[in-house]
């Protein structure tokens, strides 16, 4: 398992992507959780794009910039130590300016963007994404509180046992 690269990448996206408000409820893209990847049309593969964006994590707006900054910067100096060596010193800039590191939604794909997606992700169902987005989720709620450049970075690197196993099963398809 690769931790860094899948999920650095995964988890960065997801906390800058996720909006912080309401309660934190399960993810649902309205498809069939029993539909794999490979037979969604383009529209519906923008709808999961659009559901990770939009995923309720039930945190408020200074616990999710605190969760995305400490995130990031945890991320970047496991991936670049020599270059991020001051992880601490990485939050506090993130977080005197939260908006300037705010990921995109760029959710507009193409027929293109669906031929792409590896063949393994037949193996890869609607439900498994939507498992895998609640346990960030989940995780970002139990540790937003109390996150810090001390904290093991496993914890917040490594992925939830529900998108290693998607990683597993489709090495890289969590890297798209």
């Amino acid at each position: 398992m690769q931790l860094v690269p899948v999920a650095t990448r995964l988890v960065v996206v997801l906390s800058l992507g996720l909006a912080a408000c309401g309660d934190g409820g399960h993810t649902d893209t309205g498809l069939d959780p029993d539909r794999p990847l490979t037979d969604l049309a383009v529209d519906e593969l923008e709808r999961i794009c659009r559901a990770l964006y939009q995923t309720d994590l039930g945190l408020d707006q200074e616990q999710l910039d605190r969760w995305s900054c400490y995130v990031t910067a945890i991320g970047l100096r496991e991936a670049f130590p020599l270059l991020f060596a001051d992880c601490e010193g990485t939050a506090r800039d993130c977080l005197a300016d939260p908006g300037a590191s705010t990921g995109s939604e760029d959710c507009d794909l193409d027929q293109e963007d669906a031929d792409e997606l590896p063949a393994c992700a037949a193996e890869v169902s609607v439900g498994d994404i939507e498992r895998c987005i609640d346990q960030m989720s989940e995780r970002a709620r139990d540790l937003a509180d109390t996150l810090s450049c001390d904290i093991d970075p496993d914890l917040v690197l490594r992925l939830p046992s529900v998108c290693d196993e998607i990683d597993t099963r489709c090495p890289g398809l969590l890297d798209e």
